[in-house]
């Protein structure tokens, strides 16, 4: 461009200058048209650029003179634009606009509802129950009652159950091709969770009034008492931290983490904990990840590899399935076995066995 400008007409450019129409003025117009459109954008202080005839009128001085291209000028030039280029890419990358106003958020589905569990209101009055047609937004807060639990859908490759007596709000829920972010508040109760491996870019994290607890894949309890939190992790592993105390805490398989007050003591999984921990055997994955997808499994080392539990499915017709139990509803459970996947019919269940 500059080297254009350079070679533009004296008596073209004045004529540009007071309005007259011509190829020059376009080219003019168009220049001006997008430096104030980068200004627009930015939303801050206005970039301030030398008038253009104040250059122009300086650059044929220079060049009466010498009969050589000002460089004073174009870096002038140069510089301004740059300055324009630097401020622009500032905005893209620096924007204050948050993540959830650039990426929408998506609804999650529910895979199991057994109880009494219900969309509370902002005032704390019941909106609606959950069923297995419903689907939850950024923002709804969930409560379930006594004797009662739901499991929720939160990507193909990972579950949560929001077990009896618990309250939680849905604060982020953001899904971008393969990355996804999502936070739970825990108000009160427990969350058992199943997440697959996240890639650097996602997060999964469950959040109280004081702490919060971040994984990156692992199989987990998170609960509210009175006296603080407990977390339990039978797979994975999972980091707790207070940013109010400056407290860090990871916890790795077959360890839980129990607050007391301002206290917080590590130890190996209990036997309370880890029979809780057990009800994950039961909550549904709707998808195997997809890297494990192209694999041929050949024998129950493979399924036991690929899902890190086997099962055994007796039926009251005597037959016997090895395998992973990856669905349920109503009417029927679904195993996958070497051999393939097989649909069973409740009525038709003798007993489900974990066998590995």
């Amino acid at each position: 461009m500059e080297e254009s400008f350079m070679k533009w007409n004296p008596e073209e450019v004045a004529s540009a200058l007071e309005g007259k129409e011509s190829r020059t003025k376009k080219t003019l117009d168009l220049l001006v048209s997008k430096l104030k459109g980068m200004d627009t954008q930015l939303q801050s202080e206005p970039l301030t650029f030398p008038p253009f005839d104040e250059l122009w009128n300086k650059h044929l001085e220079e060049k009466n003179k010498t009969n050589v291209v000002h460089f004073g000028t174009r870096k002038k030039i140069l510089g301004s634009l740059l300055a324009a280029a630097a401020l622009f890419f500032a905005f893209i990358y620096l924007s204050p606009f948050s993540e959830e106003q650039i990426v929408k958020s998506y609804s999650i589905k529910i895979h199991a509802v057994s109880g009494d569990a219900y969309v509370v209101n902002s005032d704390g009055s019941r909106r609606s129950h959950l069923n297995l047609l419903s689907t939850l937004e950024k923002g709804d807060r969930l409560h379930v009652e006594e004797g009662s639990f739901v499991d929720l859908y939160l990507t193909s490759q990972s579950s949560i159950r929001i077990r009896e007596n618990s309250d939680v709000i849905l604060e982020k829920m953001i899904q971008d091709l393969d990355i996804n972010k999502i936070t739970i508040y825990l108000s009160q109760g427990s969350i058992l969770a199943h997440i697959h491996k996240l890639n650097k870019s996602s997060q999964f994290t469950i959040r109280t009034e004081d702490s919060k607890v971040e994984v990156r894949g692992t199989k987990f309890l998170t609960e509210k008492q009175e006296n603080g939190l407990v977390v339990a992790v039978s797979e994975g592993k999972v980091l707790v931290s207070q940013a109010s105390k400056a407290f860090s805490q990871e916890i790795i398989s077959n360890e839980e983490l129990i607050q007391n007050g301002a206290e917080w003591k590590k130890s190996s999984l209990g036997a309370k904990n880890l029979r809780s921990l057990a009800e994950l055997d039961y909550v549904a994955i709707e998808s195997i990840p997809q890297e494990n997808l192209s694999r041929v499994i050949q024998n129950e080392d493979d399924l036991y590899r690929i899902y890190s539990i086997l099962e055994r499915v007796s039926t009251t017709d005597g037959e016997d399935f090895r395998g992973v139990v990856f669905k349920m509803d109503e009417s029927f459970i679904y195993i996958r076995t070497v051999k393939g996947e097989s649909k069973i019919p409740r009525s038709k269940i003798n007993e489900v066995e974990k066998i590995r």
